[in-house]
């Protein structure tokens, strides 16, 4: 009996425990891929697209996935499609924040939102989760 009570125990935690890391998910589709630190530094090269649960689409030159800290920095003829919030954004150099879901764009780029708005800006900051595209 104790050791029935011990592996519903164990198989209830690990559901919790692979459901919890399910929402960090991270894509990668790209033709030249390297492994760094154990697997927690991932660099792709020569174009690539990276797809989060999250619904962000990135196509990029190359980029740099820390996965401890769980950040994404690309570089290069970047188009960045929000399936959920109906926006893209092309620009140069990125840097992707899952856990906070924060997107920083420097440099110029452009924007079109819900297919109805088209701007040019530089350096612009999206917070996704209190839905605010920001630009000084």
């Amino acid at each position: 009996m104790p050791n029935k009570i011990i592996s519903i125990f164990l198989i209830i935690f690990s559901l919790i425990i692979f459901n919890a890391n399910s929402d960090d998910q991270i894509n990668f589709d790209v033709s030249e891929i390297q492994i760094l630190d154990e697997g927690n530094k991932i660099i792709g090269k020569d174009r690539g697209t990276i797809t989060t649960n999250s619904g962000i689409v990135i196509d990029a030159d190359e980029f740099e996935f820390n996965k401890v800290k769980n950040i994404l920095k690309a570089k290069g003829n970047i188009i960045i499609k929000d399936k959920i919030n109906n926006y893209d954004f092309k620009a140069n150099d990125i840097l992707y924040d899952k856990n906070s879901e924060k997107i920083e764009i420097t440099g110029k780029s452009e924007a079109f939102i819900d297919q109805n708005y088209e701007f040019k800006t530089v350096d612009i900051t999206i917070l996704r989760k209190e839905m605010i595209i920001s630009s000084e």
